[in-house]
């Protein structure tokens, strides 16, 4: 909900919700809260998730963000999203990323699975635009059109679809709730 500073919002998020992309600022009594935590049940929970669990009325986000993770920082509990957190961390997709964020008033949980979606469907025009130019060129034998433009809509439908098979194939279990 909004604080009385527009540029500070109490997170209401609970466990599954992503907000990996910032470095948190946190009191000594949290820090020594997570890690009496991991200490007791091993690095077992994002710290985003673990957050949620530990203080679940304290937690506040700032826009602009002051601090973020680094891209290179590696996950001590689900490793295999490295690779695509080297590429969400930029600075060019989080700003924009927060930015969306907070001009639509909706949370991760809801604008991910819209872009998730948004990339399908542009996905399957892209390659429906491919798949028409091949036919056309098979029937017919000449193609009217933009070749440059066929070529660019595969591509982007062939890269889509591997970013979100990537995310699918690597993605970790949702949290188990205690």
């Amino acid at each position: 909900g909004k604080t009385e500073d527009d540029g500070v919002v109490s997170l209401t998020t609970g466990l599954g919700s992503a907000l990996g992309t910032t470095a948190y600022v946190i009191s000594m009594r949290g820090v020594d809260a997570i890690l009496d935590y991991h200490d007791a049940n091993g690095y077992s929970i994002a710290i985003p998730d673990l957050m949620a669990k530990l203080f679940p009325t304290s937690r506040y986000a700032a826009y602009p963000m002051l601090f973020h993770r680094a891209s290179k920082v590696k996950s001590l509990v689900n490793p295999q999203l490295d690779s695509l957190r080297e590429l969400l961390f930029e600075p060019f997709f989080y700003t924009k990323w927060e930015a969306l964020m907070v001009g639509t008033g909706l949370s991760t949980n809801v604008l991910f699975p819209a872009l998730v979606t948004a990339l399908i469907v542009a996905s399957i025009k892209s390659g429906l635009v491919t798949f028409d130019a091949i036919q056309q060129q098979l029937t017919y034998g000449y193609f009217e059109g933009n070749a440059l433009l066929v070529g660019v809509s595969g591509l982007f439908s062939l890269f889509s679809l591997a970013v979100l098979a990537q995310g699918v194939l690597l993605a970790p279990p949702p949290p188990k709730e205690d």
